[in-house]
């Protein structure tokens, strides 16, 4: 940092230290906070627990040297939500485009161009409509998944990034890289599994707080307003599907459809299926040199 105060022009502002540059971004809301995670994912050290060295739990020590106290066994990365999104109306440009979506979209009949279009959003906007009228309240999707940092296929390492994504922009930015915020950035050798609803704790407040609306200002406007988020639905592939939502996605209950009435039954120590042509239509011909029908279409309902 100082090289680079050097290379500017005198009596600029750039920070002189990696120090001063992250107290300005903590300033700016552009953060991040670091959590300590017990090593075992039972829970996470903050409120009451901020100032402990064993978790309350499984009595493991918070740091990997007991006595030196100064790496702790597992960090949790959050990234508040709450002043990123009140960023996007710190500006004309970004708070005119945050509301683009209700005040500028021209929607067509059978022409799907932006989110709001679907079938969800307008389901969203019947539930609630109070949150569906003001444009200033933000839709989000929230997309998650597993990845090894180091680019080596032969490690078992797992990082799993939560990723908010504001669906408000017009459609040539609303799907922009630069428009994805980081929410949480969980570390594991393992994926977090049935325990990723400890991690998700920092966030889920985050939203329950968007959900009931925080004080903003409206640069464009020059007004307050309650700003509300809401999560309309999530992204992720099917084994992400079961660590975020519980749900078994691997074997004789792995169908969401027949979650409820499953085809699959343990009768007499051995596994059968019930109705399992139920899902098949099918028009049935029979083959001139045969006694037997042929299925010559088949379609999963």
């Amino acid at each position: 940092m100082k090289v680079l105060c050097k290379a500017f022009p005198q009596y600029n502002c750039l920070p002189n230290s990696y120090e001063e540059a992250k107290k300005i971004l903590h300033t700016l809301g552009l953060g991040y906070v670091s959590i300590h995670v017990c090593p075992n994912n039972c829970v996470l050290l903050r409120k009451q627990y901020e100032d402990l060295d064993n978790f309350p739990v499984c009595q493991a020590s918070r740091w990997k040297d007991p006595l030196n106290k100064k790496v702790p066994e597992k960090v949790l990365r959050h990234f508040p939500l709450i002043p990123r999104l009140q960023w996007i109306f710190a500006t004309k440009k970004t708070s005119e485009e945050a509301q683009w979506h209700k005040l500028n979209r021209e929607p067509k009949e059978k022409e799907m161009s932006h989110p709001a279009d679907g079938d969800e959003w307008k389901d969203f906007g019947n539930r609630w409509p109070d949150f569906a009228r003001d444009p200033h309240n933000i839709t989000l999707g929230l997309a998650t998944d597993g990845f090894n940092p180091f680019g080596n296929m032969r490690s078992s390492y797992s990082m799993w990034p939560i990723f908010v994504i504001p669906y408000n922009f017009p459609p040539w930015s609303c799907m922009e890289e630069s428009n994805f915020m980081i929410a949480l950035l969980i570390p594991s050798p393992k994926s977090p599994g049935k325990h990723i609803d400890v991690f998700l704790q920092p966030l889920i407040e985050d939203l329950l707080a968007l959900w009931s609306g925080v004080d903003t200002i409206d640069c464009l406007t020059g007004k307050d307003l309650k700003l509300c988020a809401a999560v309309l639905w999530c992204i992720h592939d099917y084994h992400a599907l079961s660590t975020l939502s519980g749900h078994t996605t691997k074997g004789f209950f792995a169908c969401l459809h027949c979650d409820k009435d499953p085809l699959s039954y343990s009768i007499r120590s051995k596994r059968c299926y019930i109705g399992h042509c139920r899902l098949l239509l099918g028009v049935i011909v029979y083959a001139p040199t045969m006694n037997m029908p042929l299925y010559i279409k088949a379609m999963i309902s």
